[in-house]
């Protein structure tokens, strides 16, 4: 009787366990915001909350309370907007989801990549249909949820009308030239209104029949950006038009009766591309937002009644009273006054580098959205320390120097010395000066050598227009003094990265077909990177692609790639067979090759060069940079990784996440004293 008891008694108490840790790591604790911590993370910078990632599409449920987001990966993830809580997440198709619809019931949920289409029960996440749709950019229910209109952005440029409860594509339109941008039905069920931005093209048909009511079609206009009203009754058609008298550019928004096709009102929006169009839930008032302002304008009138500072907003809620924005964080603002309603610690996008200090408390970090910020965190616990401000354009990245000054370099062509405890910029490198008309050099990658002495860069200069005739300038500096050690200039593309050597002295480039490192200062070629012959087999158009970023150890000693093969099957072409391919830094020659599961985004080595991370679709992994073995990997992450570091003593990992944070991983308790830094 008594072990009758028991047994029930003990599992009921192995079922309130803590779930094991994934491989090499320890339970998980708590961020600055109450929120769990991955096991192994010992600090989050910045707040889980309201972060989405990267949001590739986007849907509102109809009581304004849920956002569902589409993103990479295949994941479809639900928030909670009151709250900014992940409240649960779907597993979508294989690739990111490039268009998702809420019914009106907002029972069950659409969703698309370039597979197809896909139907899910929004309560149990069950997947219930599938379509053929080819690659679909944007997609629509009918207000009364019998219709699946989807946009297509494949061969056919298609818009499709499907039966959702059999599935049967019921009409097909093929009128539109490039990507379709927007599609939409009117109230009664009886009106379909669809466009591209990309030919400007705007279409009315009879959602029964099939027939083509009107058609909308400016010359000289460029980036359409459509909006219709709740009703149905009015379109709201944005674009940008270029005009011959005065050679310069304008933005103009038209309001359309949808029943007549007659054009209402012209209104000039001024200077800056508009983004997006969004009509109040009443229809009396329209949103436009872009590169340079969000303004309001009365419907009725076609009067600015004011602008809205820093509003990017996607959605009105139901009840009007709020405007909601979508990108790698959720934004909410109060329409009544412009405030924003949770302001965000930290940046609102996803970091481009990352850098710990030598004494391993600051972390700083840059973004391609921020523009001209670089936030300062403390990596201890988790606070934000300031904001650096001095770049006219994006900051590509940042590095620290053994003496504790922070190195940055983006698109405006300089390179920026900073004291971090002041806040202070010391003084800055300056690539070139531009003259009228011409483009500033884009810094690509840059590095300081192992002893402080040396800066090398390399910076990309677009010579002729639309990227053709570019330049791949390198440069490289004292320092300590500024003087300029070396500067020279090849053919080259902006995504060939060269890499550095860590005593700054050598560059490792594409040279035609070859990777070679060279001398940086006299050009001279040092030896040919030999990676291992790799078998090839059908459908293998290129078994052995080595990519940069080039990353060398500190000691000198090895360099690491990225390696892949390119396949094709039929008209499909993709990469797969990804590994880290680890070179000697002093002949060339491959050493070996860690095989990883995915594409990866960043590989660095530990100060002491004895291990390299990387990222592995959604994991963090260290591996032994001289056998290949793998000795730690972080648990799962909701979202994927882009970029990483080590702190100086090699004991903690940093890696910046999709949603706009950052975690401090505790590597060296895991690892093992016999492989510990």
């Amino acid at each position: 009787m008594v072990r009758r008891r028991i047994i029930p008694i003990i599992a009921a108490w192995l079922s309130i366990l803590p779930p094991t840790p994934a491989f090499g790591q320890t339970a998980s604790s708590k961020d600055a915001y109450g929120d769990p911590l991955p096991p192994g993370a010992i600090v989050r910078l910045g707040s889980v909350r309201w972060r989405t990632g990267p949001a590739y599409s986007t849907a509102l449920g109809p009581d304004g309370k849920r956002l569902f987001v589409g993103g990479g990966g295949g994941a479809i993830r639900v928030f909670d907007i009151e709250s900014g809580l992940l409240v649960r997440s779907y597993d979508g198709p294989e690739y990111e989801v490039r268009a998702i619809a809420l019914s009106p019931d907002g029972k069950t949920l659409a969703g698309a990549s370039y597979q197809g289409s896909f139907l899910f029960d929004v309560d149990s996440g069950k997947k219930l249909r599938q379509f053929k749709t080819g690659a679909v950019a944007v997609m629509a229910f009918s207000p009364d949820g019998t219709k699946l209109i989807t946009g297509g952005e494949d061969h056919e440029r298609s818009v499709r009308v499907i039966d959702v409860a059999t599935g049967k594509e019921q009409l097909r339109f093929l009128w539109h030239q490039r990507r379709v941008s927007f599609v939409a039905c009117s109230r009664d069920n009886k009106t379909l209104v669809t466009a591209s931005g990309y030919d400007n093209d705007v279409r009315i048909a009879d959602l029964n029949t099939g027939d083509l009511i009107h058609t909308f079609r400016e010359k000289n206009a460029y980036d359409t950006v459509v909006a219709l009203t709740a009703d149905a009754k009015t379109l709201a058609v944005a674009e940008r038009r270029y005009q011959n008298r005065k050679p310069q550019w304008s933005n103009t928004v038209r309001l359309i009766d949808v029943a007549s096709g007659k054009q209402q009102m012209l209104v000039e929006q001024g200077e800056g591309l508009i983004s997006t169009l969004l009509f109040s839930p009443d229809g009396k008032t329209l949103i436009a937002w872009g590169d340079k302002h969000c303004q309001e304008f009365d419907v009725a009138s076609g009067r600015l009644t004011r602008d809205l500072p820093g509003c990017h907003a996607r959605y009105f809620s139901p009840d009007s009273r709020a405007l909601i924005g979508v990108g790698p964080v959720i934004r909410v603002w109060d329409f009544a006054s412009g405030k924003e309603l949770h302001p965000q610690d930290g940046p609102v996008s996803a970091a481009n580098s990352i850098a710990i200090s030598p004494d391993g408390v600051t972390l700083a970090m840059s973004s391609y959205e921020e523009r001209e910020n670089i936030h300062l965190w403390d990596s201890t616990t988790g606070k934000q320390k300031g904001l650096l401000k001095g770049h006219t354009s994006y900051v590509r990245g940042v590095q620290f120097a053994p003496d504790g000054r922070l190195i940055s370099g983006g698109g405006d062509s300089t390179l920026r010395v900073w004291d971090v405890k002041d806040g202070a910029e010391v003084f800055q490198f300056k690539l070139h000066e531009p003259r009228a008309g011409e483009k500033p050099l884009q810094v690509t990658n840059f590095a300081v050598s192992r002893d402080g002495a040396t800066l090398t860069t390399s910076a990309i200069g677009f010579e002729e227009r639309f990227g053709k005739g570019e330049k791949m300038h390198l440069f490289a500096w004292n320092l300590k003094n500024g003087k300029l050690l070396a500067m020279s200039e090849r053919d080259g593309h902006f995504f060939d990265w060269p890499g550095f050597s860590a005593d700054g002295k050598a560059v490792v480039q594409r040279d035609g077909k070859d990777l070679v490192c060279a001398d940086l200062i006299t050009g001279k070629t040092r030896f040919k990177l030999e990676p291992t012959p790799q078998p090839g087999g059908e459908g293998v158009l290129n078994p052995n692609i080595i990519e940069a970023p080039f990353s060398a150890s500190p000691d000198g000693r090895l360099l690491a790639a990225r390696g892949n093969r390119q396949r094709n099957e039929g008209p499909r072409y993709w990469r797969d067979h990804y590994a880290i391919v680890v070179f000697d830094a002093t002949t060339g020659k491959e050493l070996h090759r860690i095989a990883v599961d995915d594409w990866l985004t960043g590989v660095v080595f530990s100060p002491d060069g004895r291990r390299i991370a990387g990222i592995d679709g959604r994991l963090a992994r260290i591996w032994d940079a001289a056998t290949g073995k793998r000795l730690w990997e972080s648990a799962p992450l909701d979202f994927r990784t882009r970029v990483l570091a080590f702190s100086p003593d090699g004991a903690r990992l940093a890696t910046a996440l999709d949603n706009a944070t950052t975690l401090i991983w505790d590597v060296a308790s895991t690892i093992g004293k016999e492989d510990g830094p």
